[in-house]
């Protein structure tokens, strides 16, 4: 079973209007949906979520579950921590980024301030949506039959 991130009801309904946009059908039951403000301080910095459609839903569920969030579309690994300094020469502007694995006490306050980050840097008027299809994960099964299954 995979652990879902529990998001608010704002990011929530702006989820499903870009999941709309994009045209993300239960026909495939993970999806990549890749959102690209195209105005703005965030234009051109592309948001990617992995989605997937749960095998059924009661009525008045939420179709699809929000199961990993990526902003770092250039950490070469995400496992290891990092420091850089950004430099702006004509505006005489510098930045010290730090990053890495968070602790779960620690994901929580950050992940609150990214959903905050999410609504104002993702409007639905200038966002461009993107999806792709995922193939089902082929794993090895423990049982003795050794036969491939697929896990959902």
């Amino acid at each position: 079973m995979m652990n879902t991130l529990s998001i608010n009801a704002t990011v929530a309904a702006r989820i499903d209007s870009f999941i709309q946009a994009a045209g993300i059908s239960p026909a495939s039951k993970r999806w990549l949906l890749h959102l690209t403000p195209t105005e703005g301080d965030m234009a051109h910095t592309t948001t990617t979520l992995l989605l997937q459609w749960p095998g059924t839903t009661a009525p008045g569920d939420v179709q699809w579950q929000l199961l990993s969030v990526t902003d770092a579309s250039g950490w070469p690994d995400m496992q290891q921590p990092f420091q850089e300094l950004y430099v702006d020469i004509e505006q005489h502007q510098y930045w010290y980024c730090q990053g890495g694995p968070l602790t779960p006490a620690k994901f929580t306050q950050v992940f609150a301030q990214w959903q905050d980050r999410f609504i104002t840097h993702h409007p639905i008027a200038f966002t461009r949506a993107e999806a792709e299809p995922l193939m089902p994960i082929q794993s090895e099964s423990v049982a003795t039959t050794g036969a491939i299954t697929t896990a959902n």
